[in-house]
């Protein structure tokens, strides 16, 4: 396929990606030499473009002990193939909008305000007069779980109560997956009317309709929280992820693998580029739920595409 009269073929590629560019620039590992040196060309050649985003940066911050390591060939190799396109993302204004930005810089701006642990102290702040407002009428709140429901806090008698267990649950699924797998198989046990086990037998057949059904309950009930295609991504990758569907052993992976998703497909890009398996079937599912024209495929198979490069 040659489209060297065309405009470039818009293309974002999954961190796996940039992970092997790096170690052919920088470690001289020649496993993948040749894909390399084909996506170098289509770059030169500018047959396709490439950006980075937010994604990209946090998958180099780890959860615990921020910043402890040397990321600067990670960065350089994320420069060298996005030439530091960099797809922003406003989350008060809810707006994305493309800049050219070194990814050192946008690096530092996430590690200095790197903070992965909810703590409601500080969103509501009692000292603050908004802040105090909200304690008070989040305590004048009768808690809306079930006295008999196994998942619900020792003291079950407000919201705040019940916002306050469930920020707990959300820090220690993040930072241990020990907990996150525990807490998920839970879930998936206690479906006594096999929803789950049916949903995921029919994603396995490439049908969605169960799924969507349920879906579409819980994007009525999650109504203004979702403000953007990163938030309708980050659900449906989670409940994927709950009902066994090319499930993730860790919160964090499910995060990082939604939000990568949601940025391939803002851009209106051709190609999502990914090599993790379980990855391109999520994406695959939400991009149909979305309605979403972007096409996941695996590296070879986007190569292919380029018979003479």
């Amino acid at each position: 396929m040659n489209t060297s009269t065309k405009s470039p073929i818009v293309t974002y590629f999954d961190w796996n990606i940039i992970a092997y560019y790096r170690d052919f620039l920088f470690k001289n590992e020649m496993k993948y030499s040749d894909q390399f040196e084909k996506i170098q060309k289509l770059l030169s050649d500018k047959e396709i473009l490439s950006y980075y985003s937010d994604a990209h940066i946090s998958d180099l911050i780890p959860i615990n002990d921020p910043g402890s390591f040397d990321c600067s060939n990670d960065l350089a190799a994320i420069s060298k193939i996005t030439q530091d396109i960099y797809l922003s993302y406003n989350i008060l204004d809810v707006e994305f909008k493309f800049l050219i930005e070194n990814p050192k810089n946008i690096y530092d701006h996430m590690l200095k305000n790197h903070n992965p642990v909810l703590n409601l102290e500080t969103i509501f702040e009692p000292d603050d007069p908004l802040g105090g407002m909200l304690n008070s009428f989040l305590k004048m709140i009768p808690s809306p779980i079930p006295t008999n429901s196994p998942y619900k806090p020792d003291n079950n008698n407000t919201l705040m109560d019940v916002m306050k267990y469930f920020t707990e649950w959300n820090n220690k699924t993040i930072s241990d997956p020990k907990v996150y797998r525990q807490r998920k198989n839970e879930l998936f046990d206690a479906d006594t009317t096999n929803t789950f086990q049916d949903i995921n037998s029919e994603l396995q057949n490439g049908d969605t309709e169960k799924f969507e059904a349920l879906l579409k309950t819980l994007f009525k009930h999650a109504g203004k929280m979702i403000k953007s295609r990163l938030d309708e991504t980050m659900l449906i990758f989670l409940f994927l992820d709950q009902v066994r569907y090319a499930s993730d052993r860790a919160q964090k992976n499910i995060q990082a693998d939604s939000q990568h998703a949601a940025y391939a497909s803002i851009a209106d890009s051709k190609y999502f580029v990914s090599n993790d398996k379980n990855l391109l079937k999520k994406t695959k599912v939400a991009y149909k739920i979305l309605d979403i024209s972007t096409i996941p495929i695996g590296l070879d198979e986007f190569l292919n595409l380029f018979q003479s490069v």
